[in-house]
């Protein structure tokens, strides 16, 4: 009676865990099942009863994979109410290895980027569709990269969604449907953060009266292996993969409005006060022997852009909360945090930027946007923080590939348009991201 959805995507793949995430319709039984490729124990599986239905009137299931082992392919097939869920592409992930003390990391490569608006012709502005296609996921998904990070906007929640619970969930379910999705979604482990339109109304803040709603849909979508802390509901959370760790923030949840001015609110704050100690003492643990000695970038991932930027109308930057800022830059010089890389999302175009005098080396930010979102084409006001050649207005995806021995780790970032042809690479060495040793 059971019918799939959307799915299955795979979301957080650790050394012995790993979670799936599949959405069914009218199901009383949803099960998992799955075995190391080419292993001779027989499969195990995991059975969900009589799934809660969502708002939307659909049934998303979150299974948990235990006791997996390490650096291991595995295998899994999805059931509903006793009839296997097939797919025409394999179905699978394989669990991370344990490369310290032992090797060298090994190399990989990941996916980043942010905006899917997905046309709904019903509900959208009109004239023009705003969005251009969804090809780029099929591209996407044949990159062969070992994961992807989405900066936000995963799709557009629009006016007739924003004001109810069922709204939020149906724009959900009938994004995450989209066909050109499936076999990406599958193809990786897909980490996520969100911006203001997966979140609530256009530049959204924390008076967004739905927020704990929006906040329960994306958990139920979204793969990632932690939500915010016990204490300070959100988003945020922290992935590492080999020798990269990823600081996924929140810039949407304890958010203070963009427009409150700065000199009459000095506090004012775009992650909140707990989000910024939490991100504070995740800065200092990198400084333990071992991170120090294994973790070799550390890209931090936020919603909006993060370094000065001209300006132009209706930006949500860091600019608009410069005392925070300022506040996160001294942080990171004062902890004195090698290999930091910003990663960030939101003003549909492309760039690598590269800021001088904020840290002990050159700071990087790339922004990657938009998939399908309609391209920022306006003239840009010159910058000169934008490294040459590397400006992009049309629908494009980022590839960042990281490679060598430990001595000298290099990230290559490849930008793609959305026919998957690629308009510019660039190298970054985590060399060029340390910090001088005091005499």
């Amino acid at each position: 009676a059971g019918r799939l959805v959307s799915g299955p995507m795979l979301g957080y793949v650790e050394h012995r865990e790993a979670a799936v995430i599949v959405e069914v319709a009218d199901a009383s039984e949803v099960a998992i099942q799955f075995s190391i490729d080419g292993g001779t124990a027989p499969p195990r599986r995991i059975v969900k009863q009589d799934p809660w239905v969502s708002p939307g009137e659909t049934q998303p299931v979150r299974f948990v994979l235990n006791n997996l082992e390490p650096g291991k392919a595995y295998t899994y097939r999805i059931f509903i109410d006793g009839v296997e869920a097939k797919r025409p592409w394999k179905l699978g992930f394989t669990t991370q290895d344990q490369f310290e003390w032992r090797r060298d990391p090994s190399d990989f490569s990941f996916l980043v980027g942010s905006c899917s608006y997905f046309n709904d012709p019903p509900w959208d502005r009109p004239g023009t569709p705003y969005g251009h296609g969804t090809q780029i996921f099929r591209h996407m998904a044949e990159s062969g990269a070992s994961f992807m990070i989405c900066l936000g906007d995963a799709l557009y929640l629009r006016e007739s969604d924003w004001w109810s619970a069922s709204g939020i969930w149906r724009r959900w379910s009938r994004d995450r449907s989209t066909a050109d999705l499936q076999p990406l979604d599958a193809a990786m482990p897909q980490y996520m953060i969100w911006d203001d339109h997966d979140y609530g109304p256009n530049n959204s803040s924390r008076s967004y009266p739905l927020k704990d709603v929006s906040l329960r849909a994306f958990k139920a979508y979204t793969g990632n292996k932690t939500y915010g802390q016990s204490d300070n509901t959100g988003i945020y959370g922290i992935v590492q993969y080999q020798d990269a760790l990823f600081i996924m923030l929140d810039n949407r949840y304890n958010r203070d409005d963009a427009n409150l001015p700065e000199d009459i609110y000095p506090d004012k704050s775009e992650y909140g006060p707990k989000q910024t100690v939490w991100f504070r003492d995740t800065l200092a643990h990198l400084k333990e022997s071992n991170n120090a000695r294994f973790i070799h970038f550390v890209f931090i991932c936020t919603g909006s852009q993060f370094l000065p930027h001209p300006d132009y109308p209706n930006n949500e930057d860091a600019d608009k909360y410069e005392h925070e800022r300022d506040k996160i830059v001294r942080m990171i010089r004062d902890i004195k945090v090698p290999g930091v890389v910003f990663l960030t999302g939101d003003v549909h175009y492309s760039e690598l930027r590269r800021a001088e005098g904020l840290l002990a080396y050159p700071l990087y930010e790339l922004t990657s946007s938009a998939f399908t979102s309609g391209p920022n084409t306006f003239k840009l006001a010159p910058d000169p923080l934008t490294v040459d050649g590397t400006i992009l207005q049309d629908n494009n995806y980022c590839q960042v590939a990281i490679s060598g021995p430990a001595s000298d780790r290099v990230a290559a970032i490849s930008c793609f348009d959305r026919d998957g042809v690629l308009k510019w690479t660039r190298k970054i060495r985590a060399s060029e991201l340390t910090v001088p040793k005091a005499n």
